[in-house]
């Protein structure tokens, strides 16, 4: 049912109008097993709140005497007792304290796999716009190829060119050519990649919107990293840590004596020898018990395993906000370079665009220098991919910046 739901989604999305990345992104944290799984583990941590937080069942016994024991007012023929037993004041809200904590660090863990979804997901979309704006920068080569081998084969045909040039144009033009097949091979490894971010089935044709790199905001200021100590990596442990601490508490008020409420109740049958006052009256006998917690290692060690728990998560705390610092100078290293070489690539596209145009527009005229004309365009088409590739950067540089900062989710 699920796989049918998801297979007319599909189709009724990309019959109507290709997908944009936010629609994606809800489609995705919607679908994704990991993002499902974390949840449904969070949900079943929730169920042990109140199984912690419930008092001991209460205990029922009943007895029939094989002899009945005779009393004053009639021999004694059964017996019902009923007990509740009631941990030390502030047992129970301990141990509810601490599976509430735990289920806390399970939502952590959800809200991480949503970034890591969503950020991957973007990531992968980045690279299918790369691959799209690759194919057209290609297209735009070979068109330009096929102009200048038309003026090449019209100066050869009255010998104002030669057929070397001619030759040349055409190995360029085929050259071009297979980069473009080998290119538009890779399409379907990105999408694949995409519908395992999505969990759709193969069968289903993904229709994505085209952005233009140009209009995408790419030029971000770098934030200050205050929000990083709050990211769920790092917030998972600190409610890890928490939970020991209520654990070491419950611990502790397991080790004191515990409560317990009762009632017995006697059947009593009358006497049949003779007639004594409230002959055959049964017997109520109310009861408190207590429990003697007199063997102490394992109450000590529970508290002991909760001591060294606390301080277990403590270092993972810390080691995961050293990972996460790390990731965020990397990212920011990455975010640099990139931003450097965009504006390097824009300065040599522009340059090299224009020289190439007006060293095509002399080859048409005369037939000057070819070579020149060749050397300019295999520069501009490396220096627009190049140009291409550093914006893409930016923007998945921009995705793993969002994933630090733990935006782009709801929580």
């Amino acid at each position: 049912m699920r796989v049918l739901f998801i297979t007319l989604f599909g189709l009724f999305s990309t019959g109507l109008s290709a997908q944009s990345l936010d629609s994606l992104k809800i489609e995705a944290i919607q679908n994704n097993p990991s993002v499902l799984a974390s949840y449904h583990l969070f949900e079943a941590q929730l169920e042990r709140v109140a199984q912690v937080n419930a008092l001991p069942d209460p205990q029922l016994s009943a007895g029939v005497f094989i002899q009945p024991i005779e009393t004053r007012v009639g021999p004694q023929v059964a017996k019902v007792s009923i007990s509740q037993m009631f941990p030390w004041f502030g047992t129970l809200s301990a141990r509810g304290d601490a599976a509430a904590l735990q289920a806390e660090a399970a939502y952590a863990v959800f809200l991480n796999e949503k970034l890591t979804v969503t950020r991957n997901l973007e990531i992968t979309y980045y690279e299918w716009l790369e691959w799209h704006e690759s194919m057209t920068i290609l297209q735009d080569d070979i068109t330009l190829l096929e102009r200048i081998l038309n003026t090449a084969e019209l100066q050869a045909e009255v010998g104002e060119a030669s057929l070397a040039d001619v030759l040349r144009l055409q190995i360029r033009i085929e050259d071009v050519k297979s980069n473009l097949n080998q290119l538009r091979n890779q399409e379907e490894v990105i999408l694949t990649k995409l519908r395992s971010h999505l969990n759709r089935v193969d069968s289903i044709t993904i229709q994505l919107e085209v952005v233009p790199i140009d209009s995408m905001d790419y030029f971000i200021t770098w934030p200050v990293d205050s929000g990083i100590d709050n990211h769920p990596r790092i917030s998972r442990f600190l409610s890890l840590r928490n939970s020991e601490i209520s654990r070491e508490e419950a611990a502790k008020k397991a080790g004191y004596p515990s409560i317990g409420l009762g009632l017995d109740y006697m059947f009593v049958n009358p006497r049949s020898d003779m007639s004594v006052p409230n002959s055959g009256q049964d017997a109520i006998m109310p009861m408190v018990s207590i429990s003697l917690p007199i063997f102490r290692s394992k109450y000590n060690a529970s508290i002991r395993e909760a001591q060294l728990r606390q301080n277990a998560y403590d270092y993972q705390s810390q080691n995961e906000a050293n990972a996460i610092r790390n990731e965020w100078e990397m990212v920011k290293f990455e975010w640099l370079y990139n931003l450097e070489e965009v504006r390097r690539l824009e300065s040599n596209v522009d340059r090299a665009s224009s020289t190439l145009r007006l060293l095509v527009s002399a080859y048409e005229a005369d037939g000057a220098d070819f070579n020149g004309v060749l050397e300019v365009e295999e520069l501009l088409l490396k220096y627009r991919l190049e140009e291409l590739s550093a914006k893409i950067n930016l923007l998945k540089t921009k995705s793993q910046l969002n994933y630090l900062l733990g935006e782009n989710i709801e929580k």
